[in-house]
């Protein structure tokens, strides 16, 4: 059976850019490389490795040289440290390297500075394989015990970037701080205040670009992680709702992400007709780095934090939150220009918390080809995420006064209503603003959105399939105009 050191080394030996890098550096003499971090930890867990982390006994600027002048590409130096290099071989979308100076006279010396036991290990580049295991802290025991232990005093609670770190590592590997990693992870989550807010906030799309969605936001509470950075979202922890809901909003927050997690990790089995064109589409980019996916989940995090502003209770004790959508959206913003997101970014903050209810609206009249044409058209380029999100909201919600038959109904209507997206945004413009104001006699104004409307949803339905028949519909003598 195949030891977990063993795993490393077969990562190790089968890692083509790996073996790439070594051939270009692999010097003679005193030089020594050795291969750290979550490199080693994805490896023995036989994971397919990410980044490569390699700390350099010598100078890295030399060795980042050599390996930008191999790669055909420029590297980058970290601002806040100069002994520290990313390169990215074939652009920002593929496997980064980054090297760094060994700190201490010896890499236990090194490793010590790691933060957490299960990050403290590492490999010689330089010893025979099979190489062994450098594992001074115990990492890999604690692993194996599922703990999350600090290497050194003070690792976590001096670093406040250590706190997001821990959290994806306990998601990741199903790890529990220990009582002195989590007195040091609450103190980091303090320091969080102090660090670039640009900086926050990509970690923590970061955080949530992978799974373990749920799980990761109750690490940040416990952490305090969400109290220090995020204080809108942590006033919905004691929040209670009403009878739609079996749950208290952070509760059903969780659920929410556990639902959304599993939507988005089978699209085509909640979308049947759609989903591989939804796979794509939140695949795109939407600043910064992040796809749509990311922002997605980060969004089914704070899409209910307008319930803890807009909660009434009435005299017969049932609970409300009218115009928590619209609450929510504000308190967005204020969290998008707290943490110095791009126009775009904020946008899609904003504007998914302003519309994360249309689908619940639009199920609560008489459903039409019209009515969920206008709330495709409403919720413009959002509209792939809010069918996503709004399934995974509504299945978390299982209160007294929600069916089965509701849900139903309601998975029925999302998936519609995705179609009706794709349908629109792929189909023939037959006729515009102008037409109606020339053919169907109306200047510009409500009429002629209606009008174009009206065209949209009989083209929807296969009454209308050509221009000449749209024109035909706005102005029944249109032939005759013609001849004029």
């Amino acid at each position: 059976m195949m030891s977990l050191e063993d795993n490393l080394n077969r990562v190790i030996v089968g890692d083509d850019l790996l073996n790439r890098i070594m051939d270009v550096i692999r010097p003679p003499g005193e030089a020594v490389y050795y291969v750290c971090g979550a490199y080693v930890l994805e490896s023995i867990r036989s994971m397919e490795p990410g980044g490569i982390l390699l700390v350099c006994k010598n100078n890295p600027a030399e060795v980042a040289k050599s390996l930008g002048d191999s790669f055909s590409v420029k590297p980058v130096k970290v601002t806040w440290n100069n002994d520290v290099y990313h390169l990215y071989p074939e652009g920002k979308s593929s496997r980064g390297i980054t090297l760094m100076r060994m700190n201490g006279r010896n890499i236990t010396e090194h490793l010590a500075g790691s933060g957490f036991t299960v990050l403290s290990m590492a490999a010689d580049l330089g010893s025979a394989a099979p190489m062994k295991l450098i594992d001074p802290y115990m990492g890999l025991k604690d692993l194996e015990s599922k703990k999350l232990r600090v290497s050194s005093e003070g690792a976590a609670a001096g670093i406040p970037d250590r706190s997001l770190t821990a959290v994806g590592l306990c998601a990741s590997y199903g790890l529990t701080p220990d009582p002195r990693a989590l007195d040091e992870l609450k103190k980091a989550s303090r320091g969080l205040v102090e660090v670039p807010p640009g900086r926050v906030f990509r970690r923590l799309l970061r955080t949530f670009e992978g799974g373990g969605l749920s799980r990761k936001a109750r690490i940040m509470r416990e952490t305090g992680i969400i109290g220090s950075v995020i204080p809108e979202l942590a006033a919905i922890y004691d929040v209670p709702q009403n009878y739609y809901h079996h749950l208290g909003v952070w509760d059903h927050t969780m659920k929410t992400l556990d639902n959304l997690e599993e939507i988005m990790n089978n699209l085509p089995g909640s979308f049947p007709a759609n989903g591989r064109e939804m796979e794509a589409y939140l695949s795109r980019g939407v600043e910064g780095g992040f796809t749509r996916r990311a922002y997605l989940s980060f969004m089914g995090l704070l899409h209910d934090i307008g319930k803890a502003v807009s909660i009434d209770v009435l005299p017969s004790g049932r609970i409300r939150f009218q115009g928590h959508q619209n609450e929510g959206a504000k308190l967005a913003g204020g969290i998008a220009e707290r943490f110095e997101v791009g126009k775009r970014g904020r946008r899609y903050m904003v504007e998914f918390s302003r519309n994360h209810m249309k689908l619940g609206f639009l199920a609560k009249k008489n459903e039409s080809t019209l009515s969920r044409l206008a709330a495709v058209r409403e919720m413009g380029d959002l509209c792939v995420d809010l069918c996503v999100h709004s399934l995974a909201d509504r299945a978390a919600a299982r209160g007294d006064a929600v069916t089965e038959e509701a849900l139903s109904g309601f998975t029925r209507l999302t998936r519609r209503v995705a179609s009706d997206y794709f349908w629109s945004v792929k189909r023939e413009r037959l006729i515009d603003g102008n037409d109606i104001k020339v053919h169907g006699g109306l200047n510009e104004g409500p009429e002629t959105g209606e009008l174009l409307m009206k065209v949209l949803v009989c083209q929807r339905e296969g009454l209308i399939e050509n221009r000449q028949q749209a024109l035909e519909y706005i102005a029944p003598d249109f032939k005759g105009r013609m001849k004029c």
